[in-house]
């Protein structure tokens, strides 16, 4: 069970928490992080594992829930996943983040999946690349291993129609080049 820890924002608080946001962001990734308008952000909250020796996550609430950018952090600390909400309801971009690398990226429209979705490897390459509608993949789906095309489908309404396999594409598994990454020596 996580403990709630409230803090009502006033504006002199506000340069504390910018900056709090700015660490956390650029502590692992170059994204450019930024309080967005029309926004209520009422107050923030920090969310801490069962014994109140972490932080989980933080983010802003108001009277329907949470609201802005909320980020979550894993074990060690680092940033795991930064979302987006709205009143409640994920709503926004979603960036992912796996051993402080940016892993994957998409957005929300109203709960939902909606737009481009894209997979990088450890070393920043591009793995997948598709699009959903209203939370259902549709459109093109790309698979690529270091930069090379392994394969190319089409969705409709999570259907999928397979229009491009490359030989390689057999002896790849996609997500592997992240397997291992996180190990510390």
């Amino acid at each position: 069970m996580e403990r709630n820890r409230t803090r009502k924002v006033n504006y002199g608080v506000i340069p504390r928490i910018l900056s709090l946001i700015f660490l956390f962001n650029f502590g692992c990734s170059s994204n450019e992080s930024e309080i967005q308008e029309g926004y209520d952000l009422e107050s923030i909250v920090i969310n801490y594992n069962k014994d109140s020796t972490k932080v989980v996550s933080f983010g802003f609430l108001n009277e329907k829930g949470q609201n802005g950018e909320w980020f979550f952090l894993d074990e060690s600390q680092r940033i795991e996943k930064i979302q987006t909400f709205k009143n409640g309801i994920l709503n926004g971009p979603v960036t992912e983040f796996l051993c402080c690398q940016k892993f994957s990226t998409y957005t929300y429209k109203n709960g939902k999946l909606e737009g481009e979705i894209v997979y990088y490897s450890k070393e920043g390459y591009i793995s997948s690349k598709g699009y959903f509608k209203n939370g259902k993949l549709n459109g093109v789906w790309a698979d690529f291993y270091e930069g090379v095309l392994l394969s190319v489908s089409e969705y409709s309404e999570d259907k999928k129609i397979d229009l491009y396999q490359n030989p390689l594409s057999k002896k790849v598994v996609i997500g592997d080049e992240f397997f291992g990454c996180c190990e510390r020596n």
